[in-house]
């Protein structure tokens, strides 16, 4: 029987040197914190936390990049035809830029178009299309017209560089319908490529549009459904000539409101002074009868002895310089004269001015005519004449009357 190994020597470790801190325990962590500071992690006190920033808002862009596609779609009509499946083309620009009608067509080159969509979901709907239209393109296609389609590629533009796009999908589905659609679109345009309208037909129809004054290059925009925002069809000469004679046509047509509005003014000034016109005359004819004639004076007393005698009669008192001063003041009513600015606060007293004369001579107020009144008064450019001009086929005979009280009127407001 083997003996039993002896124990291990079990000694104590010497005690450290006087003055030295004990020695940490093992696996004790970190020294807890002083005593009053916060835990780490966990702002001092009187210090404001620091603000959480929040990660940037990944949004998706409304712009897609359409790399090495075929001649045919080379024009704002034709690709906006192609990709209207996915939504509408807010707008479209190309590299190089489209050939014009009258220039030869090279059906070896390729162009790179961007396409700003109307919304991020358009966009994503199109990008995916686009892939899925390729791949359908590429399985039904001729030997000779595969590398072609190949060279096609698409992306989409991030709007910040520096925020990471999110996953470009999806649905199946929706992608394989949308791409099927896109598909047939585009063969329709290789169709209408290889079997172009005569030649004749079509020089024949852009030189009837350039007789006419049309921009070929802006016609083609509009044909498309859309145009950029610097390209604007609409300024031909014919298309202003005619909203022209439309706003003429238009301003003729409602002005027949307004001529019956005239119309029924001067028909009730007419009848008010053929009503107002006897009791008129009536009231000139009737003989002018004083009435509550005021008593005799009476006598004056006798004045005391020593006093001076009083002055003379027939003397009139003189009036009292500030009324002297106001008659001299208001000016003479001349036919170049111009009306004073008035205050805003004398704006309310000459408009209920203005309303009563008015309805003495017409028998009603008429608010038309009041606002034309005031709005005549309170132009400074106003003169006497133009509105004895305008106040003669209104009130007729009675216009220098009352274009007289008015002038006197304002002044009065004027010097208040």
């Amino acid at each position: 029987m083997a003996s039993a190994p002896p124990p291990p020597n079990l000694q104590a470790p010497p005690p450290p040197p006087s003055g030295l801190p004990p020695p940490p325990l093992p696996n004790a962590g970190p020294p807890p914190p002083p005593a009053g500071l916060p835990p780490p992690g966990l702002p001092l006190p009187g210090m404001k936390p620091k603000p959480v920033v929040p990660p940037p808002r990944v949004t998706l862009s409304t712009a897609v990049l359409l790399n090495n596609m075929p001649y045919f779609l080379h024009s704002n009509r034709s690709l906006r035809d192609v990709i209207y499946p996915c939504g509408s083309a807010r707008n479209i620009a190309f590299h190089p830029t489209p050939p014009k009608d009258d220039v030869e067509v090279n059906k070896d080159q390729t162009f790179t178009a961007l396409v700003t969509m109307s919304h991020p979901d358009g966009a994503l709907k199109l990008l995916c299309a686009c892939r899925e239209m390729k791949t359908l393109l590429l399985e039904g296609a001729e030997e000779k017209n595969k590398p072609a389609y190949e060279k096609m590629n698409f992306h989409m533009v991030p709007n910040d560089p520096k925020i990471p796009m999110p996953p470009l999908k999806i649905d199946e589905q929706t992608a394989k319908i949308l791409g099927e659609r896109l598909s047939q679109q585009f063969i329709n345009h290789v169709t209408r490529s290889n079997n172009p309208r005569p030649a004749d037909l079509t020089a024949n129809n852009n030189q009837a549009n350039r007789d006419r004054g049309l921009d070929m290059e802006k016609l083609a925009a509009a044909a498309g459904g859309g145009y950029d925002d610097d390209v604007d069809p609409l300024n031909t000469p014919q298309v202003i000539a005619a909203v022209k004679a439309f706003r003429t046509k238009l301003d003729e047509t409602q002005s027949t409101q307004k001529k019956r509005r005239a119309e029924i003014v001067k028909q009730k000034v007419q009848a008010a002074k053929e009503r107002l016109r006897p009791l008129v005359e009536e009231e000139r004819n009737k003989p002018r009868v004083p009435a509550n004639l005021p008593p005799p004076p009476m006598l004056p007393p006798p004045m005391p002895e020593g006093l001076p005698p009083p002055p003379p009669p027939g003397l009139a008192v003189p009036p009292p310089p500030a009324k002297r001063a106001r008659v001299a003041e208001l000016p003479s009513m001349e036919p170049t004269a111009t009306f004073p600015e008035l205050p805003a606060a004398a704006h309310d007293t000459l408009r209920a001015f203005v309303s009563s004369q008015i309805k003495q001579y017409m028998g009603e107020e008429e608010a038309t005519l009041i606002d034309f009144l005031l709005k005549l008064v309170l132009d400074p450019q106003t003169t006497v004449a133009k509105l004895m001009e305008e106040l003669q086929p209104v009130l007729e005979e009675d216009a220098p009357v009352f274009a007289q009280e008015l002038w006197k009127k304002v002044h009065e407001l004027q010097q208040q």
